[in-house]
């Protein structure tokens, strides 16, 4: 079920000490407001280690369970207990097509920092994946800028237009880019979708990009490399100024840079509702100056919503990302459900590597200046029967094929907190199974269509095969296939042998 009204859960924060040299030491927060109501300010103290911790991140020194450690510190800090009771609360709340959208309202001392990673422990025992509260579907993390210009968004279906921009410079010193790929993502993605004219800029140019503009445009993207120019030191010790730039080219295959301002003027005033930046570090800016960034330049310039980066990303990671995006989108979903879809496309991808690559997932930043709503979305198709087709194509699907799952070894092909929309598929071919394998593995269903399929030729002794996990099932539909060439029948929910038995004797799930 896709999500058509959001509720505002903001989250407001100033800081409150600096040291000696005029750091952030400290800073207040508190919930302004809920859907559960609001909140008390609280003092929380910024741990001296955390830069380190945040440095490793950026630079892919962390494992999962190094990424998990630092969710939880930053949760710790945006999130203390009242305010966390207020999202439990405002989470209870939401019905069928409702999400929560975590608005941040951050100074500019903590606008640096990857909230993206907030980590809440959803049970007792091991820590997983599940805690990461930008892989809820149900939940949309946005950065807020606060403008004295409006922000207006049209939602209406009627024919758009996307010009995405791309560039990748042959000379040396620049890593080689996949843009072929990337422009053929975007154009399947949204092929068959009436109304959505795209216009691919190809070896961009600042005069090819303007000239694309120049008809108008409802989305820009642009596909290539990002920059972030240190310019000089702060003022404060320790700091640095700098600015954030897209690396275009010269036309003859050397590079010119674009910086974030010059970008904004380009962008300003034809009608571009979001733009997309599949492209390093444009989300990343100083602590001198709010508008060092390629994205809050952008906002700045009058744009309602953005998505940019953080970190450095891996190719591939961005085409998928942007495949994700772009389906959903066109489907007609908000901008803040199509976010969502790309993370857990990435995460899917990268999930098996258990690396530093692990943290690719949340390198997006959604910034987003609409009110309450859906938000932003480039829906194209008028009739509602055919948008609810359109919007089952976007959907999860994970396809694993290998010989055996060795004993002590742990797959799980689809992990996410909540599904609530679309189509998820698990399918897993195994040999043998001597470890535990789970096809889907959520805290609540509470819409959409879920599938897992196993073919397995042996499941031995110790091992655990299990369909469709989860805490518990709100609505939707949930369905599961196992086959075994030979050896005792399983359940399908828990993995337990039910030698003939119409029910499981262990968790009572129907088997036969």
């Amino acid at each position: 079920m896709a999500i058509a009204h959001y509720h505002d859960l903001v989250l407001a924060a100033d800081v409150a000490e600096r040291d000696a040299d005029g750091l952030a030491t400290s800073f207040d927060v508190r919930v302004f407001s809920s859907p559960a109501g609001e909140g008390p300010t609280v003092r929380r103290e910024l741990p001296a280690d955390l830069g380190r911790a945040v440095g490793h991140l950026d630079r892919r020194k962390l494992d999962p369970d190094g990424v998990i450690a630092l969710g939880e510190v930053l949760a710790d800090l945006l999130l203390p207990s009242g305010a966390r009771e207020l999202l439990v609360r405002s989470l209870e709340r939401l019905t069928p097509g409702e999400g929560l959208r975590l608005r941040l309202r951050l100074p500019l001392e903590l606008a640096g920092l990857p909230w993206e990673y907030l980590y809440i422990q959803r049970a007792h025992g091991e820590k997983d994946a599940t805690g990461f509260l930008a892989l809820d579907p149900r939940l949309s993390i946005v950065r807020h800028e606060a403008l004295a210009i409006p922000a207006d968004v049209d939602a209406t279906p009627r024919p758009r237009r996307l010009v995405a921009a791309l560039a990748s410079p042959t000379a040396s010193g620049w890593a080689p880019l996949n843009l072929d790929r990337e422009r053929e993502v975007i154009a399947a993605a949204t092929a068959d979708v009436p109304g959505l004219s795209v216009d691919v800029v190809t070896d961009a140019t600042a005069t090819s990009l303007l000239d694309s503009l120049a008809a108008g445009a409802d989305a820009f993207h642009f596909a290539g490399h990002g920059v972030f120019e240190q310019t000089g030191l702060g003022v404060r010790q320790g700091s640095v100024t700098g600015r954030g730039a897209l690396v275009l080219t010269d036309g003859v295959g050397g590079a010119a840079t674009m910086a974030a301002d010059q970008l904004a003027v380009n962008l300003r005033g034809r009608g571009v509702q979001m733009v997309v930046l599949g492209a390093c570090e444009t989300a990343k800016r100083d602590e001198e100056s709010a508008w060092s960034s390629v994205a809050a330049s952008i906002m700045e310039g009058g744009i309602p919503a953005l998505v940019a980066m953080q970190f450095k990303v891996l190719d591939d990671a961005a085409i998928t990302f942007a495949r994700a995006l772009y389906q959903a989108l066109s489907a007609g979903l908000s901008l803040d459900e199509a976010v969502s879809l790309g993370r857990l496309h990435v995460f899917n991808e990268v999930h098996p590597r258990q690396d530093g690559s692990w943290r690719e997932w949340g390198v997006p930043v959604l910034y987003l200046r609409s009110g309450p709503g859906a938000g932003p979305s480039l829906a194209t198709i008028e009739d509602p029967d055919a948008r609810a087709a359109a919007a089952a194509a976007a959907r999860i699907v994970a396809d694993l094929r290998v010989q055996a799952i060795g004993a002590g070894a742990v797959y799980v092909g689809v992990e996410a907190g909540v599904l609530s929309g679309g189509s998820v598929e698990s399918h897993l071919t195994a040999g043998r199974v001597a470890g535990t394998a789970t096809l889907v593995d959520a805290g609540t269903i509470g819409g959409g269509d879920v599938t897992a399929r196993a073919d397995v030729e042996s499941l031995e002794d110790g091992g655990r095969l299990t369909g469709v996990k989860l805490g518990r099932l709100e609505g939707g539909e949930a369905g599961g296939e196992t086959q075994a060439s030979s050896g005792p029948r399983f359940c399908a929910q828990c993995g337990a042998k039910v030698a003939g038995a119409r029910f499981c004797s262990e968790c009572g799930t129907p088997v036969g």
